[in-house]
């Protein structure tokens, strides 16, 4: 499925799987956000074991790879060309709860190749991104505030799925937010996420804030 200017604006491929009940999300294909410019995934073509996005032509040079290059998901994943040296970035779909349905908020995390084995913990605030704060010499785009100390407290825990962890092999990891159904008192509230990131080096690196609009 494309999804350009998905994810923050900068563009995703969200792949399916149609031969399950549901269409279950199997991956999210995004190029790096420090560049893009939103027509990553403005075409999406599919074949055997493929899937092709397409990309502006004046990012290709900064990408650092070629038209025609692809991911490849049979069987294992493959770290794409689009992600193999990114910084880390947080992906969340969907980008809308209703507060008095409930759902499950999916995040796709990646920290690129050289990411693989890296500590991960994802984090939010429900009350902006500015001025944010800084750990460690690294800015965290997130407010402080009751909701960013729980998830920082309590990963892994109640509604916080996969929150903490290490990268796989490829860079990538997965996580989820569960909003329980008849949270009325958070609708009209925005829940911005960012994954922290500390690798192998002891070096920790942030992604940008992704958010979640949680509606009536």
């Amino acid at each position: 499925a494309r999804a350009p200017r998905a994810g923050g604006g900068f563009g995703a491929a969200f792949v399916l799987d149609p031969t399950a009940a549901g269409w279950p999300l199997q991956k999210v294909i995004a190029p790096q956000p420090t560049f893009a410019k939103g027509s990553f995934s403005a075409a999406v073509a599919a074949s055997g074991a493929w899937v092709m996005s397409s990309i502006g032509l004046d990012e290709i040079g900064l990408y650092g790879y070629t038209p025609g290059q692809a991911t490849y998901i049979g069987g294992a994943w493959a770290a794409s060309n689009a992600t193999a040296s990114c910084e880390p970035y947080l992906l969340g779909y969907p980008t809308q709860l209703s507060a008095a349905l409930g759902g499950e908020h999916l995040l796709h995390l990646s920290a690129g190749a050289s990411g693989a084995g890296s500590t991960y913990i994802v984090l939010g605030s429900l009350s902006g991104t500015a001025p944010g704060v800084q750990f460690e010499g690294t800015h965290i785009a997130l407010n402080h505030d009751g909701y960013f100390d729980w998830m920082l407290g309590q990963p892994n825990q109640g509604p916080f799925i996969g929150t903490l962890g290490t990268f796989a092999a490829d860079g990538t990891a997965y996580a989820s937010i569960a909003l329980p159904a008849g949270a009325n008192e958070l609708a009209g509230l925005t829940a911005q996420h960012a994954v922290l990131v500390i690798a192998s080096d002891g070096s920790i690196h942030a992604s940008a804030p992704n958010p979640l609009h949680i509606v009536p």
